[in-house]
């Protein structure tokens, strides 16, 4: 099997209500970014605001489109968010139209029960298009404690997630490249610790090349 030409966007957040120090602000700073099997081509860590967010996504957009005469096969949009309650770490399958914050994001805004986009109907759901169900148990069996989940919650990394399965989707793929995304919640490093969590991520996506290369 020969690899192909992939690369990844990966991104985190910054502090939000109830979390001053985001874990994954230090995972994605900590990632390595050489590596023979796949290429980063950004790492960000955005503010915990869906204006901020959408910024941030229009960016990897732009910087996915350019890449459009590079010989890419393949481009993943990852993003990484905490779970403070979590004691394993899930990669989420699925992300819903809805925005529902419990608290204020960190520009002070506060929808409830409202469409992320207008144009789909409310709760309305999108998948990955990776195989995060076989992911999970190839990782399970390295000895990492992952988990499949479908709720992602209604705050900010929801909102991440719903917005980037739509930029990536077929019906809005602008460039010529297979795009996908995929949203790993990880709890505290208390739970988990940072050495650990940084070793699931680099076979995460050792193991997200293997597939995409088949």
């Amino acid at each position: 099997m020969s690899l192909k030409r992939i690369g990844f966007h990966i991104t985190g957040f910054g502090k939000f209500a109830g979390v001053e120090h985001n874990p994954s602000t230090e995972i994605v700073n900590s990632l390595c970014k050489t590596n023979l099997n796949y290429e980063i081509l950004s790492t960000n860590v955005i503010q915990v605001s869906a204006i901020d967010v959408m910024f941030a996504l229009n960016q990897i957009k732009t910087q996915t489109i350019n890449k459009t005469n590079e010989n890419f096969d393949h481009i993943v949009w990852l993003h990484i968010g905490v779970a403070a309650g979590n004691q394993t770490i899930k990669l989420e399958q699925r992300a819903w139209n809805e925005a529902n914050f419990s608290v204020p994001d960190e520009r002070g805004w506060t929808p409830k029960n409202q469409s992320i986009i207008e144009n789909f109907e409310f709760n309305s759901f999108k998948d990955t298009s990776l195989p995060a169900n076989e992911l999970i148990n190839v990782l399970a069996s390295q000895g990492f404690p992952v988990e499949l989940s479908y709720n992602p919650g209604r705050f900010i990394c929801n909102w991440t997630y719903y917005l980037s399965l739509n930029a990536t989707s077929n019906s809005t793929n602008e460039s010529n490249i297979n795009l996908h995304s995929l949203f790993v919640h990880i709890p505290l490093f208390e739970q988990i610790p940072k050495d650990f969590q940084l070793t699931f991520f680099s076979c995460l996506l050792d193991e997200i090349v293997q597939f995409l290369s088949k």
